[in-house]
């Protein structure tokens, strides 16, 4: 069941299936980030008939809209085709490094409209900084890619300082 004030929530990587009637319309979504790592997010919009218009925002605007919001996209289908259109946010940009801050985990917020009507997938995905190293046992949240930071060892280290020999020979006590 749903209601006009209901947000569905977008699971990472499973796309969902949605439209507005004939008139203008608006679907909200929301999208869980989660903090720790260097995790960013892709939000993808297929308009599968009409012009959908995305617009995303953290926490702070829960009703993203035309005139409040971070980011946005459109998508327009063309006769018997679709069309795509994607918002990315990576890791550090500083709306969503503030989000994570201000909690364990961003909310992110997703409104796809259409003044004339519309039919749509939405996909979102996390996207997670691969440095080559993911753990893969135990199942469960733990399983995920990793950011590694570089190993001490492998910086250079500085040579030490030895004093130069002076240009002016000193004399012999002869």
């Amino acid at each position: 069941a749903a209601t006009a004030s209901a947000l569905v929530i977008l699971e990472n990587g499973v796309p969902h299936a949605g439209s507005t009637g004939p008139g203008p319309g608006v679907e909200y979504y929301r999208f869980y980030l989660p903090a720790g790592g260097h995790t960013g997010v892709r939000v993808t919009l297929t308009a599968l008939s009409g012009t959908v218009t995305m617009y995303m925002a953290d926490s702070s605007v829960a009703r993203p809209n035309a005139t409040e919001h971070m980011w946005s996209s459109a998508s327009s289908a063309g006769a018997g085709s679709a069309s795509t259109s994607s918002i990315v946010v990576p890791y550090d940009d500083d709306t969503l490094v503030a989000c994570l801050r201000r909690s364990s985990q961003c909310v992110l917020h997703v409104a796809l409209a259409s003044a004339r009507g519309a039919a749509f997938t939405v996909l979102a995905n996390l996207e997670v900084a691969d440095m080559g190293f993911a753990l893969l046992a135990p199942e469960g949240p733990l399983k995920r890619s990793y950011v590694m930071a570089r190993p001490a060892a492998l910086e250079p280290r500085r040579q030490p300082q030895r004093p130069t020999p002076s240009r002016h020979p000193k004399p012999s006590p002869d």
